[in-house]
């Protein structure tokens, strides 16, 4: 068994949906060019989510967790 951190756990889980969603989207339509959009939108989260799982960090996850220690506002 693989061990992995919540973090990771949900990273994999998210890249796994989306994919999911991008299948299902190119299954559903004759021409999926008509929802391109969604579709790089969904293998873009995927792409993230991956991203994360190898320990590459995209810029507003590196963003979200420099700007979660401060107090903002005091």
């Amino acid at each position: 068994m693989l061990a992995l951190s919540n973090r990771q756990r949900q990273a994999l889980h998210d890249a796994h949906n989306a994919l999911i969603n991008a299948r299902r989207l190119c299954e559903s339509s004759k021409d999926f060019e008509e929802h391109i959009e969604v579709l790089a939108l969904e293998l873009r989260t995927a792409m993230d989510a991956l991203s994360l799982l190898v320990g590459e960090i995209a810029a507003d996850e590196l963003l979200d967790r420099i700007f979660a220690n401060f107090c903002i506002g005091k």
